[in-house]
């Protein structure tokens, strides 16, 4: 990682945080944190590339994520209609994309889906007397730290 990775990975952190505060006390993301992080993404890649191009190719790395999130968000609910993908995770996905790309979007969620089993699990396993461990858990904290995680897998050399 050089110096521009790190500035990029201060500012992810501190674009995180008002997210994850958000979801644990009041379990939303607000749609001014998800907007910030997408500017903070698009700054970060203007800083380095400032150029038209930088903001279309980035632009449609938001609308294509969008497009397919709530495309499967429609067919989850055809199948399953108890399960949903919530407006604030592909609001935060689509802020995401900036940082990691189109594909890497996906892998955030996949590896904070799991993320979020292996903390359920544990809680369970740790606590099976409370009986409150099946309650439905905020799922920002798990995508930010995914984010994070995805962020410096792409940054390793």
């Amino acid at each position: 990682m050089d110096a521009y990775d790190l500035l990029a990975l201060g500012a992810l952190v501190l674009a995180l945080l008002p997210i994850v505060h958000f979801d644990l006390t009041q379990t939303r993301i607000p749609n001014l944190a998800n907007l910030a992080l997408a500017a903070t993404g698009l700054g970060i890649h203007l800083i380095t590339a400032p150029d038209w191009r930088t903001l279309a190719f980035d632009g449609g790395r938001i609308v294509g994520v969008a497009v397919v999130l709530v495309g499967i968000g429609w067919l989850v609910a055809r199948w399953r209609p108890n399960a949903r993908i919530g407006a604030g995770d592909i609001k935060f996905l689509m802020a995401a994309s900036p940082w990691v790309g189109f594909v890497g979007a996906f892998y955030v969620f996949a590896l904070a889906s799991g993320i979020l089993v292996v903390f359920s699990l544990t809680q369970a396993a740790l606590a099976p007397a409370t009986g409150d461990w099946w309650r439905p858990r905020p799922f920002g904290p798990m995508l930010c730290i995914a984010l994070v995680l995805i962020f410096l897998l792409t940054r390793i050399n």
